[in-house]
């Protein structure tokens, strides 16, 4: 309940401040998802995806010895799990900053971007990565959007850890 009670107040905070002139449409969405894939904006959540993992693997080498090297890596493929299979879910990262774009372009010029980066021009354009405000943005929402998820993240590995008989301590 928590989680989708954060995820509408982010929406509707950045709803707040959306231009009148145009609809933020499902249209315009899903075309939306489209250019954050097509300049690597969703990269961000493999980037918050290795934090995590870095930090629960951290707090699991300080709350138990001998921690085996299969631990590790049921943390960073749980981690990547749930981030990945919660991004275009409602209230899910691609929700969240789907505002960011929406209150920069229009959805034609969304189009256009889509347009452009799929041609072979702005395949190379891409290879310099995304735009540092919309990048900025959009680590903020990444963040809360994370920490919503810790929770399902922490029991995910602790369930995993379990079945695989890793005997640990409960992470941070």
């Amino acid at each position: 309940m928590k989680k989708r009670l954060l995820a509408v107040a982010i929406v509707a905070l950045f709803s707040q401040v959306i231009s009148a002139d145009e609809a933020l449409t499902p249209e315009k969405r899903k075309d939306i998802a489209r250019m954050m894939e097509l300049i690597g904006g969703t990269a961000i959540v493999s980037a918050y995806a290795h934090h995590v993992s870095q930090q629960l693997s951290q707090s699991m080498t300080t709350n138990n010895k001998n921690v085996p090297q299969q631990a590790y890596v049921i943390v960073n493929e749980e981690v990547n799990k749930v981030l990945q299979a919660n991004m275009k879910t409602p209230g899910g990262i691609l929700d969240l900053i789907s505002p960011v774009y929406h209150k920069i372009f229009t959805h034609s010029e969304v189009k256009e971007i889509n347009q452009f980066y799929s041609s072979k021009i702005g395949e190379k354009v891409r290879q310099f990565g995304i735009n540092v405000k919309v990048a900025q943005d959009s680590a903020v929402l990444v963040e809360g959007w994370g920490k919503v998820l810790l929770p399902t993240i922490k029991k995910k590995i602790e369930d995993r850890l379990k079945k695989e008989s890793i005997k640990i301590n409960k992470l941070n």
